[in-house]
């Protein structure tokens, strides 16, 4: 009995292996500071932030990346509001207050923020305890799509910075 308990066992374990989706976990590292600045502005000084400057760079630059706003930019670039992956199974409720005038946001603005809370769910951020390089972890069923939202994201917050130099 004991055999066929553990025979069982590992049976099961191999029908759940095989029933689970697999998650793929992309990652996209961007730089902060360390020199930078001073390319983008023109200056070839070569000098580099003080230490406690830069982790201060450095956690901003993390907290830009957690933001509605930036999150936002990239779900409308690669048009995840419109996946199913990214809508809330309460999405047909939401819809029916929406036309009943019982709900104050409109449906797309509902609909973009389910789709910013399930974009941040399988996003993780890391921000080292020394040096320069945010790490942006995003984890997906479809490789595609990990890799596309870890690259856009880091992308995005690029762009960002480059334009809010360029303004100055």
């Amino acid at each position: 009995p004991l055999l066929l308990m553990a025979l069982l066992g590992v049976l099961g374990a191999l029908a759940f292996s095989l029933w689970q989706r697999p998650v793929y976990r992309a990652t996209a590292s961007v730089e902060v500071g360390a020199g930078n600045d001073d390319l983008l502005r023109g200056a070839g000084s070569g000098t580099t932030p003080a230490s406690g400057s830069l982790q201060g760079s450095v956690q901003t630059e993390a907290a830009l990346l957690l933001e509605d706003s930036l999150i936002e930019q990239v779900i409308l670039a690669l048009r995840l509001d419109r996946s199913p992956e990214f809508a809330s199974p309460k999405d047909f409720d939401g819809w029916v207050r929406a036309r009943l005038g019982l709900e104050k946001s409109p449906l797309g603005t509902r609909r973009m923020a389910q789709a910013i809370a399930a974009l941040r769910e399988n996003l993780a951020v890391e921000v080292p305890r020394e040096g320069n390089v945010i790490r942006i972890h995003y984890d997906a069923h479809d490789p595609v799509l990990a890799a596309n939202v870890a690259n856009k994201l880091a992308g995005t917050l690029i762009e960002q910075k480059l334009q809010a130099r360029l303004d100055t």
